[in-house]
């Protein structure tokens, strides 16, 4: 059962997260002046950054990583 909140603890962070790196890839796609493919995969670049830092960042990622991994060393 707390299995079960963790993961879906998880996976709320992670999709509050992928929204963020979303915002964050408009963002960069808006200030760009030329679209060359070198500033389209600096922005794509830019996004996976901000996903990573940004679950990794989220205390209730954390905690939940560290349930998930308590609970399924028993």
């Amino acid at each position: 059962m707390i299995r079960m909140i963790a993961w879906a603890y998880l996976g709320v962070g992670a999709y509050f997260s992928y929204l963020m790196a979303v915002q964050m890839f408009n963002r960069s796609l808006a200030h760009a002046q030329l679209l060359s493919n070198a500033e389209l995969l600096k922005a794509f670049m830019d996004a996976i950054g901000y996903f990573a830092f940004y679950l990794t960042a989220n205390p209730l990622s954390i905690f939940a990583l560290l349930a998930i991994v308590t609970l399924s060393k028993r």
